[in-house]
């Protein structure tokens, strides 16, 4: 798969994520956490959702252009999730799964060896 159609099909998943981060994110963390959410967690959870919901978005209008850039903001973002769940243990289950969600992200987006 080429790297636009890669980066399309980023787009088409972080599009669905997102979409089930903003309108269910309790029923997200009981699934990652084992527990509801509190109104901060949510609130962090529907704004997750939405930057998933743009970067898919613009990754399926342009994904020649956003493809590096998205895949940038993927791995900072699983960096910065990995970070959470070393120094706060009660946020390690949500913060893995976002990482690994980021760093899936990451790797459609990039398009990997050869996708031009």
């Amino acid at each position: 798969m080429k790297g636009h159609a890669r980066a399309r099909f980023a787009g088409t998943i972080g599009i669905a994520w997102g979409a089930v981060l903003f309108a269910y994110p309790d029923d997200v963390w009981q699934r990652v956490a084992g527990r509801g959410c509190t109104q901060d967690e949510q609130l962090v959870t529907q704004v997750l959702g939405l930057r998933h919901l743009a970067q898919g978005l613009a990754e399926l209008v342009a994904p020649r252009a956003v493809r590096r850039p998205a895949a940038a903001v993927d791995a900072a973002h699983a960096l910065s999730m990995l970070a959470l769940a070393a120094w706060r243990r009660e946020y390690a289950p949500p913060a893995l799964a976002s990482a690994a969600v980021a760093l899936g992200g990451a790797a459609l987006s990039s398009g990997g060896r050869g996708g031009r």
